[in-house]
């Protein structure tokens, strides 16, 4: 919950409130690490893109995402932005990473 000053409250663990404006025709990805590890941003903007073309509903880019983003985390060749980002920071790690995925889209009208 929010309260008139835009502070999160009632909520049992720590959390981010962000107020992000929207218009019509703006499409919103929220998903867990499990996503964002797996899946490049240019990708997730992609997908939704092409379901928006589709005429897909957003339940149905949001199933296309996860299940992209549960296959990639289970795949030990692909580049990753988890792996990316390992490596960047000097580690050597290879692959999709393991985590559970959660994924909510919103298509604004």
């Amino acid at each position: 919950m929010r309260s008139s000053e835009g502070a999160c409250w009632g909520v049992p663990v720590p959390v981010q409130c962000f107020m992000v404006p929207v218009q019509s025709g703006d499409v919103v990805v929220v998903g867990t690490d499990g996503l964002f590890d797996n899946v490049f941003d240019r990708d997730v903007a992609m997908i939704a893109s092409r379901a928006l073309t589709a005429g897909l509903g957003p339940e149905q880019c949001a199933k296309q995402l996860a299940s992209l983003a549960t296959a990639l985390a289970q795949d030990q060749d692909s580049v990753s932005p988890f792996a990316k980002a390992a490596r960047e920071a000097g580690y050597a790690y290879r692959g999709g990473k393991a985590d559970d995925v959660t994924v909510v889209v919103s298509f604004i009208e």
